[in-house]
């Protein structure tokens, strides 16, 4: 049985922790990709310009109050570790030096009674010195000392087997890692992404604004919905200080008294105040109460012309302007100084264009009932101020046989896109559309619009929305497919017919830009595909007539497999010539 000393020095527990530290840090550094400038692409009014630049201090920091997130700070004490270890390990003194008895006889004999100790030396280490020399000079003389030395190494036989003293501790830190850190990570994220959903909001107040609202829910309704979710969102904030208390009153005094109703708990008054402050452009003197939720969204149709950098809902009586090109018109004939200004919003505006939208399924050219489809729309932006219309009226009109080849290659190009994996069709450039004119939203944001396929007789959405971003802006030299594809899939309705629906595309980034276009889509029943597009029968088989199954369909009017009466007579005679037998046998036994 092997017997253990220790390890003074604590070498082998170093060795282990630079050898797990590097094990993590060297693929997480790996990992690390060089920081990607965002684009500057968008909105260059001096409003949006101003309000990027102060996100991007706050997001990236400066030389002094750098921004690092939890992964770099890991990073960066991880690698510290690992160089200090590394520099004990390299400069640590070596305990097992080969005992050589010649290179101590070498040195001068002195004993511990006759030798006075210096300032360098201990009495305890001239006795060990005195030690190590009697063992050196027994080792030369005594025979069995001698032996053992020769077969061991080591005057005093064989020697234990050095382990690390540390090793207890070793174990806590594999513990520690194994028992405690990774499943309280694996725990955080697990209930982490369970009270929030795919956009980061939290699941109570996502709960709370769907409950709040009702079909007949005006604009004051939805306001205050949004104040029963966002009091979830601030109840992980800080506690209300006694500034912010004298802040929230000053700014509820400039705020209609049925806004903030008495009944309302802390958190809802808070977070009510906060967004009638922001939709009215109060201004919020607390830093820890300066938040911007939504930009300002008026459901008269001059009223957009509010978004416009500059423009007041006041001046309204004055402008003759009902869109945002006679806007511009009007501000340019009257030398406005604000022009400028909002012809950089307008040149960067989101308005939607609908180049085509279409149902489609995959190797059919009919519809049938229960089939997958795919509604596949077509999608570009076309600013109210564009002048693409002109580009493609100096085209020159292409001949029937490249108008042809064009279909051609575009079909092509749909049937690919409809086979892949993805909603929306890859393009070179991700970031084409830019950031929005917002320069009051909290964070960069790109213009993002919902898919929204409904059924406007019966009052239901058919589909569940779907949110694209990334539309291009139109290019009339950008080939053959100047737009971008998207695709929602659903399932058809089980019976034939005609079904008139309704698409809508609905702008959650600019106010009054939505687009609607009706779209029938026609089930044909299965009869209506040629014969070799019919399903063969070992695709489709019908159930038999006496089995469950073939009630069930019988009571739904569909086809069952018929029993023929070879099949009940056959059936009969089996039976008979069975019960012959089995009286047959009965007799004989």
């Amino acid at each position: 049985m092997a017997n253990y000393s220790y390890d003074e020095g604590g070498n082998l527990a170093a060795y282990f922790i630079i050898t797990f530290l590097a094990l993590i840090l060297i693929p997480l550094t790996l990992s690390i990709s060089p920081s990607k400038k965002k684009t500057v692409a968008g909105c260059q009014c001096n409003l949006c310009v101003e309000q990027r630049s102060r996100i991007g201090k706050r997001e990236n920091g400066s030389i002094f109050n750098p921004k690092f997130s939890a992964k770099s700070i890991f990073i960066i004490c991880g690698w510290s570790v690992f160089a200090f270890l590394s520099y004990k390990v390299a400069n640590a003194k070596m305990d097992n030096k080969v005992y050589d008895p010649f290179e101590i006889l070498g040195l001068s004999t002195f004993h511990p009674d006759k030798v006075k100790a210096t300032v360098n030396d201990t009495l305890e280490q001239i006795q060990n010195k005195f030690v190590d020399l009697t063992k050196a000079y027994k080792s030369l003389t005594d025979e069995t000392i001698r032996e053992n030395l020769r077969k061991y190494g080591n005057p005093d036989g064989p020697q234990q087997t050095s382990r690390a003293r540390t090793i207890s501790w070793v174990l806590g830190v594999y513990g520690l890692i194994f028992g405690g850190a990774l499943p309280t990570l694996v725990g955080r994220w697990w209930f982490g992404s369970r009270q929030k959903t795919k956009d980061g909001i939290n699941v109570s107040s996502a709960a709370a604004f769907f409950k709040a609202l009702k079909e007949d829910s005006s604009m004051e309704d939805v306001v205050g919905a949004l104040g029963k979710a966002y009091k979830w969102e601030l109840r992980n904030k800080k506690s209300v200080t006694a500034s912010d208390v004298a802040e929230l009153d000053r700014l509820e005094k400039n705020i209609a008294i049925s806004v903030i109703n008495a009944g309302q708990d802390a958190g809802h008054r808070k977070a009510m105040i906060l967004i009638y402050a922001h939709l009215l452009r109060l201004k919020v003197e607390s830093p820890s109460l300066q938040k911007a939720l939504l930009p300002r969204a008026s459901p008269g149709k001059r009223d957009r012309l509010s978004q416009l950098p500059g423009i007041k809902t006041e001046e309204f009586a004055t402008l003759k302007a009902a869109d945002l090109p006679e806007l511009v018109d009007e501000l340019e004939a009257k030398s406005d100084g604000r022009v400028d200004d909002v012809k950089k919003a307008v040149d960067r505006w989101g308005r939607l264009e609908l180049a085509d939208a279409a149902y489609k399924v995959i190797g059919e050219r009919i519809v049938t009932p229960s089939s997958i489809v795919y509604l596949v729309v077509k999608l570009r932006l076309s600013p109210p101020t564009s002048s693409s219309s002109s580009v493609l009226a100096n085209k020159p009109e292409p001949d029937a046989e490249q108008v042809k080849r064009t279909l051609k290659a575009n079909d092509e190009k749909d049937e690919e896109f409809l086979l892949s994996r993805g909603d929306a069709e890859p393009i070179k450039d991700e970031g084409s559309s830019g950031w929005a004119h917002a320069p009051y939203w909290p964070e960069y944001r790109k213009p993002s619009w919902w898919i929204v396929l409904a059924d406007d007789k019966n009052s239901r959405v058919v589909v569940p929305p779907m949110k694209i971003t990334n539309v291009p802006y139109s290019d009339p030299n950008g080939g053959d497919r100047n737009y971008r594809t998207y695709k929602l899939q659903f399932q058809a309705p089980q019976g034939p017919g005609m079904y008139t629906w309704k698409l809508y595309l609905i702008s959650d980034t600019f106010v009054g830009e939505e687009l609607s276009k009706n779209m029938t889509l026609k089930i044909d029943d299965v009869s209506a595909l040629n014969a070799d597009e019919q399903p063969s029968e070992d695709e489709i088989s019908d159930p038999d007539e006496d089995s469950l199954a073939g009630q069930m369909s019988l009571m739904k009017g569909g086809n069952v497999k018929k029993i023929t009466e070879k099949d009940d007579s056959d059936d009969e005679s089996s039976t008979d010539e069975d019960s012959s037998d089995d009286s047959s046998s009965s007799d004989s036994d």
